[in-house]
């Protein structure tokens, strides 16, 4: 996981051409990857944003995506309306993780988006889950969050997980 801290309005977060988080090549900006966060309920008010890069959309695990979930790989794949490769899910994303995301959101109804988000890649054939991301929770009182994420094996070492984390964190700074 990494952690993350709301820089001050004149710290520009990661300059673009700057060493990447972990050392390896360059960030490319946070406006390089074209991120928005996107979803309204049917009465206009945000909720559970999707979160849009320039190749993943990150949906938010809702109560009703995370029963699916633990109800079958099935049901999950006809609520969502992707594919789920028979790999699912993302190594440490196991049954605990999943009754814990959905404590945290029946606890947490005002903060639904700060939780898991499944990550989906256009293929050919429509969208397919690759993985996880998200946060462990809202920001504390110094406006810091956690940030985690999985990516199943035939997927890996693709720029997925760097692309989703990339994301959330655009996305945290954009709710503080």
């Amino acid at each position: 996981p990494a952690m993350l801290r709301r820089p001050d309005t004149t710290t520009p977060y990661p300059a673009q051409g700057a060493p990447a988080p972990g050392g390896s090549g360059t960030a490319k900006g946070l406006s390089a990857y074209r991120c928005s966060a996107v979803g309204f309920s049917k009465d206009g008010f945000k909720l559970n944003p999707m979160i849009k890069t320039q190749r993943l959309q990150l949906i938010p695990a809702s109560l009703e995506s995370l029963t699916a979930e633990l109800n079958g790989r099935d049901t999950f794949e006809r609520l969502l309306g992707i594919s789920v490769p028979e790999s699912w899910p993302p190594e440490f994303y196991d049954r605990a993780a999943i009754e814990f995301t959905r404590e945290c959101l029946k606890n947490n109804p005002d903060k639904p988006g700060w939780w898991v988000y499944y990550i989906t890649l256009e293929q050919e054939h429509g969208f397919v889950a690759v993985g996880t991301a998200g946060y462990k929770g809202p920001p504390d009182a110094e406006g810091t969050v956690e940030i985690g994420y999985g990516v199943v094996p035939e997927f890996q070492r693709r720029g997925i997980a760097a692309e989703a984390a990339m994301g959330l964190v655009f996305n945290a700074f954009k709710h503080p």
